[in-house]
């Protein structure tokens, strides 16, 4: 998986990509979500949907207080 970041002055939103090696053992279905977990602000946050037809960045507000942003 890689995420492309750009210059650091500037808002950037990154793109998230995954390769073939990153499909072993998945079983691929039509077009269902992805769950992931990432690591923001230095701390892992677990069960982060990817789905590619939404258009709403949507994060709990018991995440926010927990991260401390």
């Amino acid at each position: 998986m890689t995420v492309g970041v750009g210059a650091s002055d500037q808002l950037v939103e990154p793109d998230l990509c995954f390769t073939h090696t990153n499909l072993s053992d998945v079983v691929l279905h039509d077009n269902d979500p992805v769950v992931i977990s990432v690591v923001i602000v230095g701390r892992r946050v677990h069960r982060v949907l990817v789905d590619q037809g939404s258009s709403a960045d949507v994060m709990f507000w018991a995440t926010i207080n927990k991260l401390q942003l």
